[in-house]
């Protein structure tokens, strides 16, 4: 707590259990919504959204009080465009309140003494204000810090349709101010209260980058951007386009803009990436992050990335000209910092304590949050989409855990959700339709895919046919004289585990033929050993993620549509318009649509902002790059399928010594005649050619 903050307000409530009622009723006479909720932040009230457009009657009030324990405050237009910063207590910036208010202080004395702040439960802090001149919008992260696993909150907002416990709730004690004498701000003031925070952010979202931008390492070294990036400056490039230093706290340098006196507009991280927070830095985004190729290809070259790559390649950055993108390299890694919300810290968690790749447990979290939400949340568009996912794990092999993840990840849920319903594998359409009449919203889950696979190849079976028409249909029917099919109102998702070699090489073009494979959503990942003998997670810790997938239930109630803010409308609509025509980017744009629900209502948003479109967006560019490298191989010629196998491995990987090419091509499983006889094929047709001196295959032309 600050010891220069004084205990100044007069809300002193009586004692025993009408205190809750009677502050409940002086919020409600000076114009506040409020709801009840449990200590754990939970509405009882089944149909509490309603108070988000409306305030309770005195008669509900009475009703609910000294019935629940907490009383909340909801923000937003219904109580007089009030907004809450939410300052999370944090062990690894235990100060973060002080660091912020030292901030606020430096550009305006005056505002800070004018905040309502209430200490909370968890040793955070609330700073509470109204600001009429604006539209206050929905909950908002300003600030995080990593793990290392994900990344954790440290500043948010809560705005239009957020609410928070308030004094006198258990735990919640007013520092400074009175709720019933909220103070009015300026939009100017509200700014330097965001922009004061954001100073703190710890993990600035890595900026998107074209999938034509030539900035990865190509097949022989650095690209011009990569290269432009090791060897430039980006201090010196900062202020010769006007920018100024500040000053600096820990590895984060504060930069004022150009055209501006005082105060801060963004901050350079670890000296690499410079994120700006002002919407007056043009050609610069707000809140979006560069390296030193993005900020030069912004003031020189007017955003055009191939043209900045071509102009530094002619001065002698980079190890060879620009080439063409590779789906190599970092694009392959999973974007992390898409891991927040009950999502991530459940990832987080139990990643900590079991060697399965992290995003394996929050694509597998999404995956039955979505078979839940199946037929309750979608977004306000006329083709409805719902958040159904079919999503396939891949490994290299049984130590990349991927059974473990599927596993412990529905077990949670199973606990968690009365009525969660999951298959463990069908042998039919009929098994499945039988599995669909007991439940309407269904999980199909295999330890193995290629049982799957197997099953469908059966001469007449039509559960290839009927799980396909599923993903993007609640209906299918098939009559026949040995089958009756008769799906209607059905909600399928579908989660699988593969090793990487079955998923390339199991296919014919029974599937591809129908483009079964690009409805999946693939998800590769390595795992790492570090626990011989893994401890139990804590009960306590389970616990805590339970109810708070409860609140998540809760926030999406019977129904809940979401809209999109215009920038995040502006930002898709940019990327939906760039998609180039390629079999890796069928359907991305309808898995982008189902994810923006999902990731919305991950974090208890009322609307998919800015922030879950960039995730959505680094979500399906990643996938692009996955499916670039997995495309399944039409395996009904072993030789062809090997043909393919070596022509992708060289593409993607460049040149290779002949023990990597066999690696990477699974040569050992498929047979080293097939592999040679492809090899030799290739090599006859000019297709790859053969280095001597450093013994190594390409892939020609």
């Amino acid at each position: 707590m600050s010891p220069d903050i004084e205990f100044d307000f007069d809300f002193t409530e009586p004692e025993g259990e009408s205190a809750l009622l009677d502050a409940a009723r002086r919020l409600l006479a000076v114009g506040l919504s409020i709801i009840p909720t449990t200590q754990d932040k939970l509405p009882p009230l089944r149909g509490w959204k309603c108070y988000q457009s409306r305030a309770a009657s005195f008669e509900e009030v009475a009703d609910w009080f000294p019935r629940h324990q907490c009383i909340a405050i909801v923000c937003g237009k219904v109580s007089g465009n009030i907004e809450l910063i939410d300052l999370y207590y944090s062990k690894k910036r235990p100060d973060i309140f002080n660091e912020w208010r030292k901030l606020v202080e430096e550009e305006s004395r005056e505002l800070f003494s004018k905040l309502i702040i209430q200490t909370t439960q968890n040793s955070g802090y609330h700073c509470l204000y109204r600001c009429s001149e604006v539209q206050i919008p929905g909950n908002h992260v300003l600030a995080r810090y990593s793990t290392g696993e994900s990344l954790k909150t440290l500043i948010e907002t809560r705005g239009e349709g957020g609410y928070f416990l308030a004094d006198p709730s258990p735990g919640y004690k007013l520092r400074q101010g009175n709720f019933t004498d909220i103070p009015q701000i300026t939009p100017s003031q509200r700014e330097i209260l965001l922009r004061c925070a954001r100073l703190l952010n710890e993990c600035a979202t890595p900026p998107r980058s074209p999938r034509t931008s030539p900035r990865r390492e190509s097949r022989s070294g650095l690209s011009p951007g990569d290269d432009y990036n090791r060897r430039g400056d980006i201090r010196a490039f900062l202020e010769s386009k006007g920018w100024t230093y500040t000053g600096k706290q820990g590895d984060t340098e504060r930069w004022r803009r150009p055209g501006k006196d005082r105060g801060n507009s963004a901050s350079l991280l670890n000296g690499k990436t410079f994120y700006n927070f002002s919407s007056n830095a043009f050609p610069l985004e707000p809140e979006q992050s560069y390296d030193l190729f993005g900020l030069h290809t912004l003031y020189e070259h007017g955003g055009d990335f191939s043209e900045a790559a071509r102009a530094l390649a002619r001065e002698g950055y980079g190890d060879s000209p620009p080439s063409q993108p590779e789906t190599g390299g970092k694009n392959l890694e999973f974007p992390s910092w898409v891991m927040t919300g009950v999502a991530g810290d459940f990832a987080s968690l139990y990643s900590s304590y079991l060697e399965v790749p992290a995003h394996f447990f929050f694509m597998a979290f999404l995956t039955c949050l979505g078979s839940i939400l199946a037929n309750s949340l979608t977004l306000a568009s006329e083709i409805a989409p719902q958040p159904r996912l079919f999503v396939l794990l891949l490994g290299a092999s049984a130590d990349d855990r991927k059974s473990t993840a599927l596993n412990k990840v529905v077990d949670f849920f199973k606990w968690s959700v009365d009525g969660f319903s999951v298959c463990w594998g069908v042998g039919s359409a009929e098994g499945l339709q039988k599995r669909l009449e007991d439940s309407n919203r269904l999980l199909l889950c295999f330890d193995e895919f290629k049982q799957f696979i197997s099953k469908c190849k059966i001469e007449a079976s039509v559960l290839l046919p009927c799980v396909n028409t599923l993903f993007e249909s609640n209906r299918y029917e098939s009559r026949t004289k040995k089958t009756d099919i008769c799906l209607d109102d059905v909600y399928l998702s579908l989660m699988a585990a593969s090793t990487i070699g079955t998923y390339e090489n199991t296919w014919n073009s029974q599937f591809t033929d129908i483009g079964f494979n690009n409805r999946l959503f693939l998800v590769p990942g390595t795992g790492e050993r570090k626990h011989s003998f893994p401890a139990k997670i804590p009960d306590q810790e389970k616990y805590l993620l339970k109810q708070r997938l409860g609140e998540i239930l809760r926030h999406a109630g019977d129904g809940l549509e979401l809209d999109i803010t215009p920038e995040a409308r502006e930002l898709y609509h940019d990327w939906y318009m760039s998609l180039e025509k390629s079999v890796y980017t069928k359907r991305l744009d309808v898995y982008a649509l189902r994810l923006m629900s999902l990731l919305a209502v991950n974090e208890l948003k009322t609307e998919v902002d800015l922030d879950v479109t960039k995730k959505v967006i680094a979500l399906c560019d990643w996938q692009f790059s996955v499916r670039a490298l997995h495309d399944p191989i039409d395996a009904d010629n072993a030789i062809a399928g090997m043909e393919e196998k070596i022509r992708r491995a060289l593409k993607t990987r460049g040149s290779l010594q002949e023990r990597k090419l066999k690696q990477y091509t699974n040569a050992a499983r498929t047979g080293l005649w097939a592999y040679n006889t492809a090899r030799k094929n290739l090599m006859a047709h000019g297709e790859i050619g053969f280095n001597r001196k450093e013994k190594t295959y390409f892939l020609r032309g």
